[in-house]
């Protein structure tokens, strides 16, 4: 078969484009951060209890051409440390939940271990995959769902 002039021109043009769309197209922004950080959980349980977060995150920031984020996504490995603080009883989980952020980077999905609320108001460990709102409450779950108050009781 013979390749007329103008599919050859066009194959030739949409190679010349494709190297420099890629070249030309804004990179993801990268921000690496530690944590440590003690937070009070009074009035989640029955009784008072404090949170020890100990680990690093990694938060990516996809961006169009404008420098406009369209994504976000956030993961890492965070090690978390439950103390009630009337028995002195603790537990420590390690929270690897990434997170996945639409494009005004309010949270909307998150996957595998998470330490958050319920829309009922459970405070939760939860492991699955998530559908939350922008306070990271879990609206929807597939997974394992414990009650941590329960937990730390």
């Amino acid at each position: 078969m013979r390749k007329t002039p103008a599919a050859l021109a066009i194959g030739i043009a949409i190679a010349m484009l494709v190297p420099s769309g890629i070249a030309s197209a804004t990179p993801p922004q990268r921000v690496s951060f530690p944590i440590d950080d003690h937070l009070s959980l009074d009035g989640v349980c029955a009784f008072d209890m404090t949170a020890h977060i100990v680990g690093k995150n990694h938060l990516i920031i996809f961006v169009d051409a404008d420098g406009n984020p369209t994504r976000g996504f956030l993961a890492g490995q965070l090690s978390v440390t439950f103390t009630n603080e009337d028995t002195g009883g603790s537990r420590t989980f390690t929270i690897s939940g990434p997170s996945f952020f639409d494009e005004t980077l309010t949270i909307v999905r998150g996957t595998g271990r998470w330490a958050t609320f319920t829309a009922d108001g459970t405070f939760v460990i939860a492991s699955g995959n998530f559908v939350m709102d922008g306070s990271s409450t879990i609206l929807q779950a597939k997974g394992k769902l414990r009650d941590l108050c329960d937990l730390m009781a």
